[in-house]
């Protein structure tokens, strides 16, 4: 059996980043204006309903609950 790789699957995996990991840069330059601070927090209340619900993997539940932690430890 010949493998013949997909030239198009590999150019665009290696073209440029993809959006979530653009979300993820842009998170965590801290610099959101608030409209993107209101769909993060639209997130977060997706992922509280998922979690209510246990609906989530282990994995993220681990990192929504260690979101929720440090969030509430900045505000006090």
């Amino acid at each position: 059996m010949w493998y013949i790789p997909d030239a198009s699957l590999h150019a665009a995996a290696s073209a440029k980043p993809t959006p979530p990991r653009l979300a993820q840069t842009k998170i965590r330059s801290e610099q959101l204006n608030t409209s993107e601070r209101d769909v993060i927090a639209d997130l977060f209340a997706v992922l509280e309903s998922l979690v209510l619900r246990e609906e989530l993997p282990a994995e993220a539940q681990g990192i929504y609950d260690q979101a929720v932690l440090m969030l509430a430890r900045r505000e006090a």
